[in-house]
């Protein structure tokens, strides 16, 4: 308490029982770092003439180059038709991100304080630091006595050179996506995949069987955006969380269809 006094009287001294007191309390409060997020207005989406974007493309070109780049390819292209023809805006602080939620369900998507070294996180990127820290040492295994065993490379059977994607086989996949999925760290959504799948199904079974004709999974499908789930206990302990990743939707759908295949 930065001041303090006692104040005048305000009542007559035969009715009054408390003197009143006030006082300045010098509180912090905590900055949060801002960020930066997409949001779409997916139901005002002009998906004709999305459809018609990535129809004008010239894909057999474009995809003639190193596979992860054709990745970065696709996905570009898929972003730049949907940026085009459904609206969508950029939301830099949290005061502003929950006025773009105003009218939705209320959802809790924070998270409390947590205690880390007998001392509590409370700015959101000391918590995600925390959580990547923490997440990291679970998955990390000691190899030190860990005997590896031999294996004859010349008994390998190569499988997935073998597997032969079809368009037929990427439309029904396209079809099956669900659309209240998150989207992965590429920012494709599944309604740009569902909503334009006759127009896609011939880069993405292209892509999909260079892929698997060279055994390649490319750098930009393994990458994930983590996110923490509550599991049970405290929710101040780190330990009680487990991670969620959100992958790639176009890198899964290729991993599902060849799960039908090998099934």
């Amino acid at each position: 308490m930065t001041q303090q006094e006692v104040s005048e009287n305000i009542l007559e001294a035969n009715t009054r029982f408390h003197c009143p007191v006030k006082g300045i309390l010098n509180l912090h409060k905590p900055q949060y770092t801002k960020f930066k997020r997409k949001v779409w207005d997916f139901e005002k989406g002009d998906y004709d003439r999305y459809c018609e974007e990535l129809r004008q493309v010239d894909w057999d070109t474009l995809l003639d180059t190193n596979l992860n780049n054709a990745v970065s390819i696709v996905t570009q292209n898929i972003l730049d038709g949907a940026n085009k023809y459904i609206p969508n805006s950029h939301v830099d602080s949290i005061r502003n991100w929950w006025k773009k939620l105003a009218g939705l369900p209320s959802k809790s998507s924070g998270y409390p304080p947590f205690l880390s070294n007998e001392t509590y996180l409370d700015d959101n990127k000391d918590k995600a630091h925390a959580f990547n820290r923490y997440f990291c040492d679970q998955a990390s295994v000691d190899e030190s006595f860990t005997n590896i065993p031999e294996l004859n490379l010349d008994d390998v059977i190569h499988t997935l050179d073998n597997i032969i994607i079809t368009q037929e086989e990427v439309y029904d996949q396209l079809l099956l996506l669900d659309l209240s999925k998150a989207t992965g760290s590429d920012s494709i959504s599944p309604r740009f995949l569902k909503y334009a799948a006759r127009e896609l199904i011939y880069p993405l079974a292209l892509l999909f069987n260079n892929l698997l004709q060279l055994c390649i999974y490319p750098y930009d499908w393994k990458l994930a955006n983590v996110k923490p789930v509550y599991k049970i206990g405290s929710q101040e302990i780190l330990s009680n969380y487990r991670p969620s990743s959100l992958l790639s939707i176009i890198g899964k759908t290729m991993k599902n269809i060849c799960f039908k295949i090998f099934i």
